[in-house]
């Protein structure tokens, strides 16, 4: 999407103060408070920022972190808002696409307010009470395991979102926490009984046991670990909003389907193995998938590039085994020069 209005990129924002005011703007926005109500604030770090909402500094004010005009005019796109305290919130009244919320702190509610979370992940953060989210949208996003409340204690079986009196969206996403019935969740994955049973309506979305949802150390699902792999849509996705690409840059599809949550997980690695133990796939197109047989299937307009090891020390040969089924033809190239083409029934 296109930026408009302010314009703030590439900053550093450190140990902001919003000091207590009985009148507007009141004690908001430790770290970026916009008041010009069409404001995007990208590629910057807001970190260690709180709020005062009383004459003393131990009294909590909102949003230590950052505070917008609303959610479709205050926009934090490729942020990361980390070590916030104090306020209310840690960030409200503003849209998050592909942001890092964490390490953040609040001493009297919840992490988020009223606002639009895309393409983001929320980890290791720590609210005073429930819920810790307070969202009008959660898209293609991760509420991880490691957010707890004030007393160290798990969202995973306790009421993690809410609504207030209007519907609210899930899409996409990875949730270790449970939400309220006024909530429509579509491709998602949560805890058991994270779901009530009068929830407003119910799509392709699975409650697992938490070990059926593993996340690696930098929170994608854990492949043959994670029943989030492949469980998404891209086209539910708002891609001239969030891009193609998931929060760390990788593209959003790998192994013919898109992930539910922020992150991918990498394919590229178990491609290679089933290739052989020397092959390194450097890169895949969207289509390309493991079959059941643990080889590696390209259909019509797949490419994977793979770097291979010489099969001999004194020789510059190099071994890969294929075979080409079907009525196209498979392609070839060296080194991105010579090419040869394979038509079907090959067993090469």
């Amino acid at each position: 999407a296109e930026a408009t209005g302010v314009v703030i990129e590439g900053l550093t924002i450190q140990t902001g103060y919003a000091p207590y005011k009985q009148a507007a703007p009141y004690s908001y926005g430790g770290g970026v408070l916009d008041q010009s109500k069409c404001c995007w604030v990208i590629d910057c770090t807001i970190t260690g920022g709180r709020s005062v909402g009383g004459a003393s500094d131990g009294d909590a004010g909102y949003a230590g972190g950052v505070y917008g005009a609303n959610y479709d005019k205050t926009v934090f796109a490729n942020c990361i808002i980390s070590n916030n305290a104090w306020g209310a919130q840690v960030c409200g009244y503003a849209a998050f696409v592909n942001c890092r919320i964490e390490d953040n702190r609040v001493s009297t509610a919840g992490i988020l307010r009223n606002s639009a979370v895309y393409g983001s992940l929320l980890a290791r953060n720590v609210a005073k009470q429930n819920p810790m989210l307070y969202c009008l949208t959660f898209e293609n996003s991760t509420f991880a395991a490691d957010n707890v409340n004030i007393a160290g204690e798990s969202y995973s079986n306790r009421l993690a979102f809410t609504q207030g009196a209007a519907e609210r969206t899930i899409v996409n996403s990875i949730v270790f926490g449970r939400v309220e019935k006024l909530t429509r969740v579509t491709n998602c994955v949560f805890p058991t009984g994270a779901l009530p049973d009068d929830i407003s309506s119910k799509v392709n979305t699975l409650e697992v046991a938490p070990d059926e949802m593993l996340l690696t150390d930098d929170y994608r699902p854990a492949l043959g670990r994670c029943v989030a792999v492949d469980a998404g849509d891209m086209s539910l996705v708002d891609t001239e909003l969030c891009g193609t690409n998931d929060l760390a840059g990788i593209q959003r599809v790998m192994n013919g389907r898109m992930d539910c949550g922020c992150y991918e997980a990498d394919w590229r690695p178990r491609y290679g193995k089933d290739l052989g133990p020397k092959a390194t796939v450097e890169s895949v197109t969207p289509g390309v998938r493991e079959t059941d047989a643990k080889t590696v299937g390209l259909r019509g307009g797949d490419a994977l590039t793979l770097t291979l090891p010489a099969a001999g020390e004194q020789e510059k040969t190099y071994e890969v085994a294929f075979k080409v089924t079907g009525t196209g033809t498979l392609t070839v190239s060296r080194d991105g020069g010579a090419s040869e083409t394979y038509a079907a029934s090959a067993d090469v």
